[in-house]
């Protein structure tokens, strides 16, 4: 008799599963190892009888396990300058208002090699800037006595200042091009600037240190990098009222009742 080969995702699938690590396993006695977000779970049916399972792992891009962002505010105030940082990351990132502009060189990182966002509003609405310095407060003092618009200023670079010139560039143009892509903002820059060319590894790299500036900036109310705005009420209203189609596998010889959902064709 031909067998009946069901196939899931665990994106979409919810397993008992005793421990919450990646050393989780199903309770069913079945399955050996660990069943991970993003893999693919095949279970072989003859005359409803479980008799062959796989589970085929993938790795997914995003990180699913929790990050910890640490910010310190420097005087103790939310509306002054602040640092932010991620455990395990590199880079630093230091947020100072224009009205403290002058105690932001007094700080090691800021003199480091890296990038920058003026942010602001001229008449049309609000306004950002994007550039790379090999030090960033100097080059901030420039933008001080050249352009008026901006009211704060996020630079990001490494502790240890081991972002080089090429370096920087890279992040820059990545920023841009993302900015441009998201059409939150208005930039000053005009054109995107070129990637500069890069090793695969260090394009690699540069690409995990870009994560971690998108993971962090918006902990900092610098959202105009995120393509996916809230939805409205209304729209979450006509979502709700869609049917949902919902699948249903039980194995009472494995001992596993799972269930998947169809959403938007997925």
């Amino acid at each position: 008799m031909a067998a009946t080969v069901l196939e899931f995702s665990t994106q979409a699938l919810r397993l008992p599963t005793q421990g919450g690590d990646r050393g989780a396993r199903a309770m069913s006695q079945g399955f050996e190892g660990g069943i991970l977000l993003g893999d693919i779970l095949r279970l072989a049916f003859v005359s409803n009888q479980c008799i062959n399972h796989e589970v085929s792992f993938r790795e997914s891009k995003m990180n699913t396990n929790g990050r910890s962002l640490e910010l310190f505010f420097i005087n103790g105030k939310p509306d002054q300058m602040l640092t932010a940082e991620v455990f395990g990351w590199t880079g630093h990132i230091l947020m100072i208002p224009r009205t403290e502009l002058a105690k932001g060189p007094q700080r090691k990182e800021s003199r480091h090699t890296g990038v920058y966002l003026l942010i602001g509003e001229d008449e049309q609405g609000q306004l950002a800037y994007i550039g790379e310095a090999e030090n960033v407060a100097s080059r901030i003092k420039d933008h001080d006595s050249k352009k008026d618009w901006w009211t704060s200023v996020v630079l990001i670079t490494s502790t240890a200042n081991n972002l080089h010139k090429a370096h920087a560039k890279y992040l820059e143009a990545r920023l841009v091009e993302i900015t441009q892509s998201v059409g939150k903002i208005k930039l000053e820059n005009g054109n995107a600037p070129s990637r500069p060319s890069l090793s695969e590894s260090a394009i690699a790299n540069m690409e995990v240190f870009l994560e971690h500036i998108l993971l962090v900036l918006p902990a900092l109310r610098v959202d105009f990098l995120l393509s996916k705005a809230r939805p409205s009420a209304r729209s979450m209203e006509i979502q709700s009222e869609k049917p949902v189609i919902e699948f249903e596998l039980v194995s009472k010889n494995l001992g596993c009742n799972a269930t998947a959902v169809l959403k938007d064709g997925e």
